[in-house]
């Protein structure tokens, strides 16, 4: 009999306790989107610790399990989308200017990893062609000072009172996204 991988069946478990993503993550002290993509079978989302833990709540016995891959390999990198429109990068307004703060992102160095927000090819590096220094967070490169994220449309209005509503509006897409990523998949009935 062949063992079933351990996160589909923690992820069964939490649906059998009807338990969102959201509670099992704050009864663990973790991010709903750790348990996301561990149930997506990215095994390396959580610590073993992590792991064990939620098994224990969830009242699985681990013995039967198959843990599988732990997920990509090789060196991981920091990466985020370069896109100003997307939720996943915030407005400020720095001396008068706009300027976007990207979230940052771990993933797979020499691998194409996609936003989750928009679908754009994330960069792991200055898009400045003549620098290409590698990604150090804030919102400008180190070396040349180019900013990650180029504003490429013009605001309505004063800059400062559009970030603060572009601020809100992505709070409030991040909200749905979270809502959306944690709904329960539906089963198919035939």
């Amino acid at each position: 009999m062949k063992k079933l991988e351990i996160h589909i069946a923690l992820r069964e478990a939490r649906r059998t306790h009807e338990m969102t993503q959201v509670a099992l993550a704050k009864s663990l002290g973790i991010r709903q989107s750790a348990i996301s993509m561990f149930e997506s079978g990215r095994h390396d989302a959580l610590s073993q610790e992590k792991i064990v833990a939620m098994a224990e709540m969830l009242e699985v016995d681990l013995t039967s399990l198959r843990l599988g891959k732990r997920g990509p390999t090789g060196p991981t990198v920091l990466k985020y989308c370069p896109i100003d429109g997307c939720p996943s990068n915030i407005p400020y307004v720095v001396r008068g200017d706009i300027v976007f703060m990207p979230t940052l992102s771990r993933a797979t160095a020499g691998q194409s990893t996609i936003c989750r927000f928009c679908s754009e090819i994330m960069l792991d590096a200055c898009p400045n062609t003549d620098c290409g220094t590698e990604l150090n967070g804030g919102a400008f490169c180190e070396a040349c000072r180019q900013p990650y994220v180029t504003v490429t449309s013009s605001p309505v209005g004063q800059p400062a009172e559009w970030a603060d509503e572009e601020r809100g509006r992505i709070l409030e897409l991040r909200g749905m996204f979270e809502l959306i990523s944690e709904a329960p998949a539906k089963e198919n009935r035939s």
